[in-house]
């Protein structure tokens, strides 16, 4: 009996402990940013094209099945996306909406991104010249709006941060692979 009364005190502080220990980490400076850097052997102005026109954000974000552009010039200040993902692990489509808040083409672009009832975030992008192409920095600070996903914070945030570094290594492959002018590359 005392065997069966120590399991299940222990399973109980178990569970308390990794619910103490999840809400702690979600309370930590950083906590919901992702920051990822890499280098494009690119111009900037070929490189922002990749970050703003629909048909290209398509093919280098993972999880995207479409991507729709309001009536402005897409990166344009205002200008709104509409994006489609299908998400595998809610096994379902979820509406994106981005809004650009700030751009300096083709050094800066910052969007508003959201999906009502479940998060909001600014995502920022920073395009430096360099030696042979382009310093690409990405920023984004999420804020969950659902307390589930809030409390699992410290869990989703290392896949969304692993996850964009494969949208940028996919992007990279992508952008070095077209052509070289920005004139060219098919719209």
């Amino acid at each position: 009996m005392k065997l069966l009364q120590g399991l299940v005190l222990g399973t109980f502080f178990l569970i308390v402990g990794g619910i103490v220990a999840l809400f702690a980490l979600g309370l930590r400076p950083g906590a919901g940013t992702l920051v990822s850097d890499i280098t494009i052997a690119r111009p900037p102005a070929i490189v922002w094209r990749w970050l703003t026109e629909p048909v290209r954000i398509a093919r280098w974000t993972s999880w995207v099945a479409d991507v729709k552009q309001d009536s402005l010039a897409p990166g344009a200040a205002g200008s709104r996306q509409s994006w489609q993902l299908v998400d595998p692990n809610l096994h379902d489509r979820v509406p994106i909406t981005g809004t650009v808040t700030e751009q300096d083409a083709p050094r800066m672009l910052r969007m508003q991104v959201r999906t009502p009832g479940l998060f909001e975030s600014v995502r920022t992008w920073t395009l430096e010249p360099v030696a042979g192409g382009t310093h690409l920095s990405q920023i984004e600070r999420v804020h969950y709006d659902v307390w589930a996903a809030r409390f699992m914070e410290p869990l989703v945030t290392p896949q969304a941060q692993r996850r964009m570094a494969g949208d940028q290594a996919r992007l990279k492959q992508l952008a070095e692979s077209a052509p070289a002018a920005p004139d060219s590359l098919a719209r």
